[in-house]
């Protein structure tokens, strides 16, 4: 079906939450256009006692928030502030058997995919902190090859745990297509 959808609005004021690194901010549209702002100091710990202390200030500052519905849209740039400044865990990462270089080849990390003469940007983790595992799925999702027992041992009390130790990675990821729930 193609066309053009029209947004219906029902009056309610909406209320905009970005929870950033340093300060969480609140944006409340009324009905009519009227916009007000709200910034709160982020905690890190717990970034829904920004949330919890910044509605209720709104709440205070604009009693037509109060006592009738109202629509909550929430975001976060914490993550996307992390990978921009560089200030992420340090990552080892289980991958199916032949997908090592996956992260290094990536071509969509380019400003242009086919532009073979722009500067890679630093990959989120480096090829010797990534850990092959025997199996494979097919491209419709089916498991062709599923890991042993024994290699799954391997990795995460031997091989793996070693080298992780060694290199004093934060974090240890994997995709949950590689293994069959066990």
């Amino acid at each position: 079906m193609t066309g053009t959808a029209v947004a219906r609005y029902d009056g309610a004021p909406v209320v905009g939450i970005d929870v950033g690194g340093t300060f969480t901010d609140f944006a409340a549209a009324f009905p009519g256009g009227r916009l007000v702002f709200h910034k709160e100091p982020s905690e890190p710990r717990d970034p829904s006692v920004a949330v919890e202390r910044g509605l209720a200030a709104l709440l205070k500052e604009q009693p037509l928030l109060g006592g009738r519905p109202i629509r909550i849209v929430h975001g976060t740039t914490i993550a996307v502030n992390a990978l921009l400044q560089g200030n992420v865990a340090d990552i080892a990462l289980i991958v199916s058997q032949g997908m090592r270089d996956v992260l290094e080849i990536g071509r969509m990390r380019l400003p242009s995919a086919f532009d073979f003469r722009m500067a890679k940007q630093r990959v989120l983790v480096s090829r010797d902190k990534v850990f092959e595992i025997g199996c494979r799925m097919s491209t419709h999702g089916r498991i062709i090859a599923n890991a042993t027992d024994d290699e799954i041992d391997d990795l995460t009390a031997g091989r793996l745990a070693g080298r992780v130790r060694h290199n004093d990675e934060d974090t240890v990821a994997r995709s949950d297509q590689l293994l069959d729930r066990r």
